[in-house]
């Protein structure tokens, strides 16, 4: 389940997508370790992925609309520490999803 320990939740609500990003990088500095950050929209993950790499932060942005491979390669890559933020519609974690 969602439910552990080691995972931390924040959900604002009625927020523009310019301070959704300023929020997202600011908690994102915030935090040890790695994070998802989801967007309801494959643009809004785009463009806050874009915003974060930006700001220096190792990123990928992980969507249906990919290669499956390249999701495959986004996934694993991020569960070896690779990157900082994935920055996912609800497709994250779906390898099926196409």
């Amino acid at each position: 389940g969602f439910n552990r320990a080691n995972l931390q939740f924040f959900v604002q609500e009625k927020v523009s997508l310019t301070n959704r990003k300023i929020e997202a990088l600011r908690l994102v500095k915030a935090i040890n370790g790695g994070g998802i950050i989801y967007a309801l929209t494959i643009k809004e993950a785009e463009e806050i992925n874009t915003f974060i790499k930006k700001n220096k932060i190792s990123s990928a942005v992980y969507h249906a609309k990919l290669d499956p491979a390249k999701r495959t390669k986004i996934q694993d890559a991020f569960m070896e520490n690779k990157y900082k933020v994935i920055v996912a519609t609800v497709a994250f974690g779906d390898r099926k999803s196409t």
